[in-house]
């Protein structure tokens, strides 16, 4: 599923066989990779029988991956089946992504970790351009607003 105003660029591979979804303003830049399933553990197990196999591939490891609105993935990023990014999280390049991942983070290394806040940042250019704080806070809060309806 992709959100409206995404932006998907070149050399990437999207593998979507257990579910990708895309929220709106995504940013997804180059030489990216999203992975829905492992296979690998199931064919190392199953040998000359993976094929064949009848029922649940022993290892096989397969979920869904949800990019949350106004995200940025950098180049050369892998976010690997299960991957959760909330709203307003920044991937940094090269960083391998697994797991549920909270509303803006940014996220860097192997494997990723959350390093900072993307609303610092975010924080520093509406100080020089106060013109657009509606419009950030218009999406911005409402992911603020989702988070504390879900902790109560």
């Amino acid at each position: 599923m992709l959100g409206d105003h995404v932006y998907i660029g070149v050399f990437n591979f999207i593998e979507a066989s257990a579910g990708v979804t895309i929220g709106e303003g995504v940013q997804i830049t180059h030489h990216v990779s999203l992975v829905t399933h492992s296979s690998h553990r199931a064919q190392r197990l199953l040998g000359q029988h993976y094929v064949e196999w009848v029922g649940e591939r022993p290892g096989w490891v397969a979920a869904p991956i949800e990019v949350g609105a106004y995200s940025f993935v950098g180049p050369h990023s892998l976010l690997e089946a299960g991957t959760r990014l909330g709203r307003g999280t920044i991937v940094r390049a090269g960083a391998v992504v697994r797991g549920e991942h909270p509303d803006f983070a940014v996220l860097d290394g192997r494997p990723a970790q959350v390093v900072a806040d993307s609303r610092d940042g975010d924080r520093r250019w509406l100080e020089r351009h106060p013109e657009l704080r509606a419009h950030y806070e218009a999406w911005a809060l409402e992911a603020q607003r989702a988070l504390a309806r879900e902790e109560r």
